[in-house]
Parts: C-alpha cells; sequence; structure tokens
C-alpha cells in the first residue's frame, strides 16, 4: 500500500487513516488465507506521513487467487472508509491511489510470469472475485478481527497470529473464484469450440465503481 498525497491528511482524520490502514493490509491476508496462501507475516505503518503504508508476505499459490489477493486490500480500505461515514468518491479515490502498486504488480509481474509458464491470468475477473470474496458472509468480520490483532500488537503480526485471528472463518462453499487452471482449461476449450462463451465478471454490484485494470 502507498499512501495518497499529504493534502489528503486534512480530508482523513488520522484515527480513520489508521484503522484504512489496517484494514488495506488484513484484508490482504484473510484473503490469502481464505484462498488457501499461507500467510507469513504482515505489518502495517499507520502513520499517514510515511510513504510506504504496509506489507505483506504470504507462500506460493494459484497466480489467479494471487491476484485476487493482491487486488483486494485497497477495496478492504475503501470500505472502512465507508462505514466510518467518508462518501463514495472519496473511498473510491483511495482505492485507486492506495491500490495502484498491487495493480501494477498483478499487470507486471503476476500476468507476465504465469504466461510464462503457460497459465492464463485475468485481472479483471480477478477484481471481481475479490469483490465477490469482500462481500462473503463472514468476510469482513474475519478481517476486522485481523485488524484489531493488529492495532494491539504493535501493527505487526505472524502467520500464526493472522490465523488465530481470523479464527474458523471459511469461504461459502456458494462461491466459486475460478483459478489459472480452471481459465487456461475454459481458454483451450473455447479454441476448439469458438461458440462457447466466454469466462467473464459476474454482473457489477450497484455500488461498484469499476477500476480499470
Amino acid at each position: 500500500m502507498t499512501r495518497l498525497a499529504a493534502d489528503w491528511n486534512r480530508v482523513i482524520a488520522p484515527q480513520d487513516w489508521a484503522a484504512m490502514t489496517r484494514m488495506h493490509e488484513s484484508t490482504h491476508v484473510t484473503a490469502s488465507e481464505a484462498l488457501g496462501i499461507p500467510v507469513s507475516e504482515v505489518w502495517a505503518n499507520t502513520d499517514p506521513n510515511i510513504a510506504h503504508g504496509g506489507h505483506y508476505r504470504n507462500g506460493p499459490g494459484d497466480s489467479q487467487m494471487q491476484s485476487v489477493v493482491y487486488l483486494i486490500g485497497a477495496e478492504g480500505g475503501a470500505r472502512e472508509l465507508r462505514d466510518r461515514g467518508y462518501d463514495d468518491a472519496l473511498a473510491h479515490t483511495t482505492v485507486l491511489a492506495c491500490g495502484h502498486n498491487d495493480r501494477e504488480i498483478v499487470r507486471n509481474l503476476v500476468v507476465p510470469q504465469a504466461a510464462a509458464g503457460g497459465w492464463r491470468v485475468d485481472p479483471d475477473l480477478a477484481y471481481d472475485s475479490a469483490l465477490q470474496l469482500l462481500y462473503n458472509a463472514g468476510f469482513q468480520d474475519a478481517a476486522h478481527n485481523v485488524a484489531q490483532a493488529m492495532a494491539d500488537q504493535g501493527d505487526r503480526l505472524t502467520g500464526a497470529d493472522v490465523r488465530a485471528a481470523i479464527g474458523s472463518y471459511q469461504l461459502s462453499d456458494a462461491l466459486w473464484l475460478p483459478t489459472s487452471p480452471e481459465l487456461t482449461r475454459a481458454e483451450r476449450e473455447r479454441d476448439h469450440n469458438p461458440g462457447a462463451g466466454p469466462i467473464g465478471p459476474a454482473p457489477a454490484r450497484d455500488d461498484d465503481l469499476d477500476i480499470d485494470l
């Protein structure tokens, strides 16, 4: 996460900036654990005057799922701002600014590395999957628990700390988030059957302001 320009400190109160920063990082790691990619550490810098807002480290995992983990963080922080009474325009701008590096990592690292190995990654579909996961029943509570643990423990957690805070949360069985092998297989099947419909993002939520990936 990278911070917004210094002038934004005047419109986001320090305690709300800290909460947004923690939720940005906690959303990353809660998603990672929920998707079966173990987390080893996470930290947040809640000082708005420091350029780097936080970092997480997780293990290897499916490239499409890693993209979901990268793209969900800024949306988690923005949701926290909305819950604290900030308007959609401001929250959306934090997604654009605080999620920029994460989107660049997906576009410039994850996608080409997967392609070099013969796997497909769809960033737009990953973003759609991130929103589905963010609004999955129980996810927000689990992410809040991680954020609170960060606040209680100096804004730095081990993977074990993260898993303890998440507790028993699991993804709903009804939530389908396609993996890189599934996307790759579907693409190959479409090559052999041009009439087959595309795999693509679900219809947008009414409050979804689309991000150009």
